[in-house]
C-alpha cells in the first residue's frame, strides 16, 4: 500500500508512452495458475510482436521446450518488439500485476505463475511440481535472483520448492524482503548471486 502511489504513477506513464509510439495493444493478458486449483487472468505490459510471436509459438524449439514445464523466450529471437526489450530488461512488464497483490491475488514475492498446460505438464514430468505453489506466485521469484536462463527444468524446480515448504511452513518476511533486494540490484547488472550454493544458503 506504501509503494503502490509510485508503481501507479510509473504504471500511468508507460501507459502513456506506449499508447502515443502506437504500441498496441498495450496489455497482454493470459490465464495464469496463482495458486493450487486457481486460476486468474493476468495482465502485464505486451513486449512482442503478435505476428512474429504467433509464428514463434508454433516452432520445433519452443514445442520440444514446453514438454520440460518451463518456458522462457529469449530477447535474440527476435519476437520482441524495441520497446519490449526495455520493458523486459528492467522488468516493467510485471507492473500491472502490483493490482493483484492488492487485491491478494499474488504475492510479491512467489514462483512464477504458469499457464494450465505448462503447470500440468510440471506435474507430469516431477511428482513434487504441485508444492511449488503451496504459496501464491508472485511478481518476483527465488529464481529471478539469479536468472532463469542459469537453470535447468529440474534444478528450477527444486528451488521453487524449497522456497515454498519454507514459506508456507514457517513465512519469513526477512527471506522475502532479502530476495526482492537482490532481484532489483541484478536489473540493474548488480550480480550478487554466483552460483546455485548461493540461494541455498538464502534460503536456509
Amino acid at each position: 500500500i506504501v509503494i503502490f502511489p509510485f508503481w501507479l504513477i510509473l504504471l500511468i506513464i508507460i501507459t502513456f508512452i506506449l499508447f502515443l509510439i502506437n504500441h498496441r495493444p498495450v496489455f497482454f493478458s493470459q490465464l495464469r495458475v496463482v495458486s493450487n486449483g486457481e486460476e486468474k487472468r493476468i495482465f502485464k505490459f505486451r513486449s512482442m510482436n503478435d505476428k512474429k510471436v504467433k509464428s514463434y509459438l508454433n516452432s520445433y524449439n519452443l514445442k520440444e521446450e514446453r514438454k520440460t514445464g518451463f518456458t522462457s523466450i529469449d530477447p535474440n529471437t527476435g519476437v520482441y518488439t524495441k520497446i519490449g526489450i526495455i520493458l523486459e530488461s528492467f522488468k516493467l512488464v510485471e507492473l500491472p500485476e502490483i493490482f493483484y497483490v492488492l487485491t491478494g491475488d499474488l504475492s510479491i514475492v512467489g514462483n512464477r505463475a504458469l499457464p494450465r498446460y505448462l503447470q500440468r505438464q510440471l506435474e507430469e514430468n516431477f511428482p513434487k511440481a504441485k508444492k511449488r505453489l503451496l504459496t501464491k506466485a508472485g511478481i518476483f521469484g527465488v529464481i529471478q535472483m539469479s536468472g532463469r536462463q542459469n537453470f535447468n527444468p529440474e534444478e528450477r524446480l527444486k528451488i521453487e520448492v524449497l522456497y515454498s515448504e519454507i514459506q508456507f511452513n514457517n513465512y519469513s518476511f526477512k527471506l522475502d524482503l532479502i530476495i526482492t533486494i537482490i532481484t532489483f540490484l541484478r536489473i540493474f547488472k548488480c550480480k550478487i548471486i554466483n552460483s546455485h550454493d548461493d540461494i541455498y544458503m538464502i534460503l536456509n
